[in-house]
């Protein structure tokens, strides 16, 4: 059986016959589902069971919604990544830590940690550039801070 017609099933065990034309309303939901994978779209299900107030159908769109949130979790979990439930208050933290870094191995540091969940796009993309950009600033604050340090030990040095 096609994993969407599994998913099909799914719904209709959960929520019943569609209360339109229940053959042109499957043959919908089984095209714009084509071509997930069985374990995604087992997931999706999973998720609408739990998530979908009513007892009417999920739209196609809270259907696609939860094909992509199933695609994300999968992401995550492949790469070995921790579940953030609060991603405001940890990418803050990240940020904060940047600014505060006294070397360049606590940027990297933070940096490498904002990396991965970037990639399995747990966060938006524009985060990433904003940490990179932070580090860049402090780098570039660590920088002048040792110049002028330098500076002023030779000056010191020079007096003498």
């Amino acid at each position: 059986m096609k994993p969407e017609m599994k998913f099909v099933g799914r719904m209709r065990a959960l929520f019943g016959a569609p209360d339109a034309d229940a053959n042109a309303v499957i043959d919908e939901y089984t095209n714009v589902l084509a071509g997930q994978s069985e374990a995604t779209l087992d997931r999706a299900a999973d998720t609408l069971a739990r998530t979908h107030k009513f007892r009417n159908w999920p739209t196609v769109a809270e259907c696609l919604d939860a094909v992509a949130a199933a695609k994300r979790s999968a992401n995550v979990a492949a790469m070995g990544l921790e579940r953030i439930d609060d991603v405001e208050g940890w990418y803050s933290e990240r940020i904060s830590r940047i600014r505060i870094a006294t070397n360049e191995r606590q940027i990297d540091g933070e940096l490498r940690q904002i990396e991965p969940y970037d990639m399995a796009r747990w966060i938006a993309p524009e985060r990433l550039r904003n940490a990179r950009f932070e580090a860049e600033a402090r780098r570039k604050e660590l920088l002048t801070a040792t110049s002028a340090d330098l500076a002023r030990r030779q000056m010191g040095e020079s007096a003498k």
